[in-house]
C-alpha cells in the first residue's frame, strides 16, 4: 500500500509540475492604450507573442512588438520595432513562423508618413535580438503603381531554407487589387516576385490570406476575390485558390462561386488523407439585397478541390462581428479554430458584444466542443462595447491551448485599462478557462442529463480579480439573465446570457468583500443558483 501511494505521490507532483496555469491577461505594451497581439508560439518554458502597438503622441506611430512570456503570464522581455518616420504594422495575419533554425521570421508592412506602403522581413532569436531586418521597396518601384496593403501567408522552403510570402497590393491606375508572391533568400534577399491581378471592372480585387507548401514544386495561395459595385445586391466575394510552382507560374486556379458571399481563406493547411481545410465567414443578402450578413464558417476540401463538407456556426450578423481567423492542426487527426462570436440578434442598452471563440472539430467535420470568452460590461450605463477577438492559437506542452487577440475597452470608468488591449489566453485541454468546464459537453457522450438542464461552474472560488462563469445549456433558453446578489439580498450586478457554452468574464475588483448568490434565471423560473466568496 505503501508503494502504491508513493508511486501516485510521484505521479501527482509531475502532473502538477507540468501543468502550465490558465490566464487571461489583457494589457497595453504601448503607450496609446492600441495593442493587438497577432501570432503566438507555445514553448516548455514561455510564450512568444508578437503583434503591434501605438504611440500616444503624434503623429501617432505604429510599432512591431515581441514579447516573451512567462508561463504565469509575467512579461520576460519584450523588443520594439519602431521608425521615427514610418508604421512597422506587425498584426494583419498570424503569419509568425518558426525558422528551419529555431528562430523567428515575420513580414510585415512599412507604411511611410511621406511615402507609398511597401513592406518588411525580420528574422529574430529567442531572446528577441534582431538577425535580419529589411524592407523592400521592389514591388512599388518595379512599375511606379502598386502599394502594399498587408501581407498574407508566409513559409520557409525546407529545402533550400528561403522564404515563400504574399502580400497583397492595389495598382494605383485603376484600383484593381491583387497579390504579390514573392521570395526572399534565407540572409534576406529578395529574389523575385509575382503579382496575380482581379478583373479590371469585374472582379477587380484578388487578396491572398494563405500560402502554404503542397509538394516540393508547388505552392498553393488561398484567398478571395471581390466585385465591388455600387449596390449591394451586385457585390459578390468569391473563394479563390491559386496553386502554382516555385518560380510563381500559375498551374491551376479554382474559384468557388456558388457561395456569392465567401470571405476568408484563413488557416489554410493540408490534411492527412490529402486534402485541404480553411476557415472565414460566409454570407447572404438581407433586405432585398441593400444589406449582406455573415456566419463563421470552415470548408473542408479533397485532393481535387472539391468540396466535401462544411460547418457554418452563429447567427448571420454584419461582416466584423462573426469569423473563424485561424486553424490548427492537432496529432490526432482534430483541429480547432479561433476567431470570434456574436450569439444574440438582440441589441442591449450598450450595442453588440463580440467574444473570443475556440471550436474543435475532426476529420470528418463533427464539433465535438465549442467554447466562447464574452466580458460581462462593468456598469450598466456605460458608453462601452467590450469586444474580444482571437486570432492565433498554438498547443501548450500540458496540451492545453494559448490564444492571442485584442479585446477593446473605451469607457474610462472601467477599472481596466482603457483602449485597445493586447489579449493572451492560456485554458486547459478542453478549451477552459473554468476547470471542468468540459463536463457539460454532449458530442460523443450517451444522453446523461436531461436537455433542459443548466450546467454552472464559477472559478475561482474565492475571487478577488475577476470571475469566471462558465455557462452551458444543450437548448437555447430565451431572456435568461444572470443575477448577482451580496449578503444583503441586494442584486449588485446582472447581465443578458446570450450563449451556451460560454465563459463570461466578470471584474469583480471592486465589490466589498463576503458571500454572494449567482441565480441564472428567465421570465417562468430559477434555472441554476450558486454561492461563492469574494475576497
Amino acid at each position: 500500500m505503501r508503494l502504491i501511494s508513493l508511486f501516485y505521490f510521484i505521479f501527482l507532483f509531475a502532473f502538477l509540475c507540468k501543468a502550465q496555469p490558465v490566464l487571461n491577461i489583457r494589457l497595453d505594451v504601448g503607450t496609446a492604450g492600441a495593442t493587438i497581439f497577432s501570432s503566438v508560439f507555445a514553448t516548455e518554458s514561455c510564450y512568444y507573442v508578437i503583434g503591434k502597438s501605438k504611440d500616444l503622441i503624434p503623429p501617432y506611430l505604429q510599432e512591431g512588438v515581441f514579447i516573451k512570456f512567462n508561463l504565469d503570464g509575467s512579461i520576460a522581455d519584450t523588443t520594439y520595432y519602431k521608425n521615427d518616420s514610418a508604421n512597422y504594422i506587425l498584426w494583419e495575419s498570424p503569419n509568425l513562423i518558426k525558422t528551419l533554425d529555431g528562430n523567428f521570421a515575420q513580414t510585415f508592412t512599412v507604411a511611410p508618413l511621406a511615402s507609398d506602403f511597401h513592406f518588411g522581413f525580420i528574422k529574430l532569436n529567442t531572446n528577441g535580438d534582431t538577425l535580419i531586418f529589411k524592407t523592400y521597396l521592389d514591388l512599388y518601384n518595379q512599375n511606379l503603381d502598386d502599394w502594399v496593403l498587408q501581407p498574407g501567408g508566409f513559409l520557409q522552403d525546407p529545402i533550400d531554407s528561403a522564404y515563400y510570402g504574399t502580400v497583397n497590393v492595389s495598382r494605383y491606375s485603376d484600383l484593381v487589387g491583387g497579390t504579390a508572391l514573392f521570395k526572399i533568400s534565407k540572409s534576406g534577399e529578395l529574389l523575385w516576385h509575382q503579382t496575380y491581378y482581379g478583373i479590371s471592372g469585374n472582379f477587380r480585387i484578388f487578396n491572398a490570406a494563405s500560402l502554404i507548401k503542397i509538394a516540393p514544386d508547388r505552392l498553393m495561395i488561398g484567398g478571395t476575390q471581390t466585385h465591388t459595385p455600387a449596390a449591394n445586391a451586385d457585390w459578390r466575394d468569391n473563394t479563390k485558390i491559386l496553386i502554382v510552382d516555385t518560380l510563381g507560374n500559375i498551374i491551376q486556379t479554382k474559384v468557388y462561386p456558388a457561395d456569392q458571399l465567401a470571405y476568408g481563406c484563413n488557416g489554410l493547411s493540408q490534411t492527412m488523407d490529402g486534402g485541404y481545410i480553411y476557415g472565414g465567414q460566409n454570407g447572404t443578402f438581407v433586405q432585398n439585397g441593400n444589406a449582406r450578413d455573415y456566419r463563421a464558417r470552415i470548408v473542408k476540401l479533397n485532393a481535387n478541390l472539391m468540396e466535401e463538407w462544411r460547418i457554418e456556426q452563429g447567427i448571420e450578423t454584419s461582416q466584423n462581428l462573426m469569423n473563424f481567423e485561424n486553424i490548427l492542426e492537432l496529432t490526432d487527426s482534430t483541429f480547432v479554430v479561433v476567431g470570434r462570436s456574436l450569439d444574440t440578434t438582440d441589441i442591449n442598452l450598450h450595442g453588440y458584444h463580440t467574444g473570443g471563440w475556440l471550436l474543435k472539430f475532426n476529420l470528418s467535420g463533427a464539433i465535438l466542443w465549442s467554447r466562447k470568452y464574452r466580458k460581462v460590461e462593468f456598469l450598466d450605463n456605460e458608453n462601452n462595447f467590450p469586444t474580444h477577438i482571437l486570432y492565433d492559437v498554438d498547443i501548450t506542452p500540458d496540451s492545453g491551448f494559448v490564444m492571442v487577440g485584442q479585446s477593446q475597452n473605451f469607457e474610462a470608468s472601467n477599472p481596466e485599462p482603457i483602449g485597445q488591449l493586447g489579449w493572451l489566453v492560456k485554458t486547459d485541454k478542453h478549451g477552459c478557462l473554468v476547470p471542468g468546464c468540459e463536463e457539460f459537453d454532449t458530442a460523443g457522450k450517451p444522453p446523461v442529463k436531461p436537455k433542459s438542464e443548466i450546467g454552472l461552474k464559477i472559478f475561482p472560488n474565492p475571487a478577488n480579480d475577476e470571475l469566471y462563469i462558465y455557462y452551458a445549456s444543450q437548448i437555447a433558453h430565451e431572456n435568461v439573465i444572470a443575477y448577482l446578489y451580496n449578503v444583503n439580498g441586494q442584486i449588485v450586478k446582472q447581465w443578458a446570457i446570450t450563449s451556451n457554452y460560454t465563459t463570461y468574464m466578470l471584474d469583480v475588483s471592486s465589490f466589498s468583500k463576503g458571500i454572494y448568490v449567482l441565480k441564472i434565471a428567465n421570465d417562468l423560473e430559477i434555472l441554476k443558483t450558486e454561492k461563492l466568496v469574494l475576497e
